[in-house]
């Protein structure tokens, strides 16, 4: 090979990196904390934890449209930035959780409350409940250990994903097609072809319908009558009764989340197979 091809070869091998920081991917991520992750607050509490808002998918959908009125286009990087960014949002809700069992019948029942510790959850006489906030000196401890658990959680994770990527990625090539399902939606979202964007429309429609049936309906009924009734189960259809005399100790249900079923759409089909030869062993 000539020293030409060479340079050549080199060039069409290079990566030119590019900023995804700017105003619109900062305006697209301050819009997500304010507006959408209350929203997701408040879904998280009233489905126990069973319904979520997808708000890097909302907030990316809606700034991609408001760069087409802003007459540009939303480039890969600043749509990955914003995606990221969004999905740092933090929910405290298990530090909600920890101070009322703390304070719990459940935990006075079973004397649990003296041997909680401090740094655990807040002692029940700085009435942290009563006061409503995530901002009071008695949350140093809580916060401190978290944060310190987080930390070196995250330095471990790093260390085994930098051997992961090696072993897998370099070493023996597997694929992770869980893993590219993010990066394609956004090459495909930020591109020009309008296909998938239809497909997407069309899933979505499918998805909102199911969604407000399962969880919209019930919630609409009690406001109306004062009576929760569920139309579908939530959040799934219990079929143990059907199998327990004959297979004692065995589960069986139909998950009534679509959430459930998108995952089989993206591993390959032996895998799916596998899986489910698997759970019926």
């Amino acid at each position: 090979m000539s020293v030409e091809e060479e340079n050549v070869a080199k060039e069409a091998l290079w990566v030119k990196y590019r900023s995804g920081v700017s105003p619109l991917s900062i305006i697209g991520a301050l819009y997500a904390i304010f507006i959408f992750l209350p929203a997701q607050i408040y879904i998280y509490l009233m489905t126990g934890g069973l319904a979520g808002i997808p708000v890097g998918w909302f907030t990316l959908l809606f700034f991609l449209e408001i760069s087409k009125y802003m007459g540009r286009r939303m480039t890969k990087q600043e749509a990955t930035l914003l995606s990221i960014l969004v999905g740092l949002g933090w929910i405290p809700i298990n530090f909600i959780y920890l101070a009322w069992f703390r304070q719990s019948e459940i935990a006075h029942y079973f004397d649990i409350t003296p041997y909680v510790p401090d740094w655990a959850a807040p002692p029940p006489e700085s009435k942290i409940l009563e006061l409503r906030t995530l901002f009071h000196p008695v949350w140093v401890p809580v916060y401190t250990v978290y944060f310190a658990s987080w930390i070196t959680v995250s330095m471990v994770n790093i260390g085994l994903a930098l051997f992961a990527k090696e072993m897998y990625l370099e070493v023996e090539r597997l694929p992770f097609p869980m893993v590219q399902v993010n990066s394609t939606a956004i090459i495909v979202l930020t591109g020009e072809d309008e296909a998938p964007l239809r497909m997407l429309g069309a899933v979505s429609l499918i998805g909102f319908v199911w969604g407000f049936v399962l969880y919209g309906l019930p919630f609409l009924h009690q406001a109306l009558t004062g009576e929760y009734v569920q139309f579908i189960p939530i959040p799934w259809i219990d079929l143990n009764r059907y199998i327990e005399t004959t297979l004692p100790g065995a589960f069986l249900g139909i998950a009534t989340s679509l959430d459930a079923y998108s995952g089989g759409w993206i591993v390959p089909f032996p895998v799916v197979a596998g899986m489910f030869l698997a759970s019926i062993a």
